[in-house]
């Protein structure tokens, strides 16, 4: 398993995937960690995206050792992030972005999401919520992600084969939504 990175390493991480796969971006990175953001720009340097970066291991074989369970047939990853209730209402980043190395294909999954909707779709999903939320996300080489948190074992094959289905749930139109941060500035 990967270790975590360090607080610049999460951003450099994300500034390298950008560089790499959005030639017209610049991407400036925050000096210290002070809850700061990526602020992604234009060429002409005129519209500009900010960037929160949020940053799990891939939690996959931990969850299938603990549960006992065979899995990973079309699940790419398995990231947990411990957010606060408050940090999404006071955010001011554009974008929250979590990010999910998969050990199995090598490759990092990236889920790109507007905080306040973030918030939003977690209130349908769980109702009253206390500061603290656990976020689950497992995206699959379907191109679908899933949030799994307190979601009943049950279900863990379903959504590795692909039948299981729960719209609330389903956050595949955020997994490796940079068409999203496109939009903005263009």
């Amino acid at each position: 398993m990967k270790p975590c990175p360090g607080p610049q390493d999460k951003y450099a991480l994300v500034a390298s995937y950008i560089a790499q796969h959005h030639v017209g971006w610049t991407v400036r990175l925050p000096s210290k960690d002070t809850g700061g953001k990526l602020l992604v720009t234009d060429a002409t340097t005129r519209k500009s995206v900010s960037l929160d970066v949020r940053f799990s291991q891939d939690k996959l074989q931990k969850h299938c050792e603990k549960h006992h369970v065979v899995l990973g047939n079309h699940l790419m990853a398995q990231g947990w992030w411990s957010l606060r209730k408050r940090d999404l209402e006071n955010a001011r980043a554009d974008f929250w972005v979590f990010v999910v190395p998969s050990v199995s294909a090598q490759k990092d999954c990236f889920i790109i999401i507007p905080p306040r909707e973030l918030l939003q779709r977690l209130h349908l999903i769980r109702g009253h919520m206390d500061d603290r939320i656990d976020v689950y996300f497992w995206p699959t080489k379907q191109g679908r992600c899933w949030e799994t948190r307190d979601l009943p074992r049950a279900f863990d094959r379903a959504i590795d084969n692909g039948t299981y289905s729960n719209p609330p749930r389903d956050f595949s139109t955020f997994l490796n939504a940079w068409h999203l941060v496109a939009a903005r500035l263009s």
